[in-house]
């Protein structure tokens, strides 16, 4: 029982440290978007949300936004997040939009959606051309440039 408790005190220890950094970014960019692109969409498709249910709505968003990422939380899949990111994520996001019936459901939708753009477009010019400054032995193999798929462990450190 006491190795159990070790075991789990180090897990709980270490995991925020190799995966928080992406979390924060994902839940900062809801933040940095919510006041002028966010709330605006969800008040267009919801109008008579009050302002509790815009409130509630951008809670769901932080959850939204770190969905993918689910698999890389302690206990969690990766092959569910696997799935998330690389088997047709974009048509995943569709769906949720597209069957969202409440403005919760919707703010998760739009909060997902977020996730996927700024990992579209902030791994290439972000994440890709950092991993191989801080490996370089990585940069000689792969070049400016390195891909979740060539070094999966050196990207989620870097993350």
């Amino acid at each position: 029982m006491r190795y159990l408790v070790v075991f789990f005190v180090v897990v709980t220890i270490q995991q925020p440290s190799l995966y928080s950094y992406s979390v924060l970014t994902h839940e900062a960019i809801i933040d940095s978007t919510w006041n002028d692109s966010i709330q605006p969409v969800v008040l267009q498709r919801f109008p008579r949300a009050n302002a509790q249910d815009v409130k509630a709505a951008r809670a769901y968003a932080y959850g939204g936004s770190i969905i993918q990422d689910m698999g890389y939380y302690p206990f969690g899949s990766h092959f569910f997040t696997d799935l998330m990111h690389y088997v047709r994520s974009g048509d995943f996001v569709v769906a949720m939009l597209r069957e969202s019936a409440n403005v919760n459901e919707y703010a998760f939708a739009l909060g997902a959606l977020a996730h996927y753009m700024a990992d579209t477009n902030g791994h290439p010019i972000g994440i890709n051309r950092a991993v191989p400054i801080l490996y370089p032995k990585l940069k000689r193999k792969y070049g400016d440039q390195v891909t979740y798929g060539e070094d999966p462990a050196s990207h989620l450190k870097t993350e």
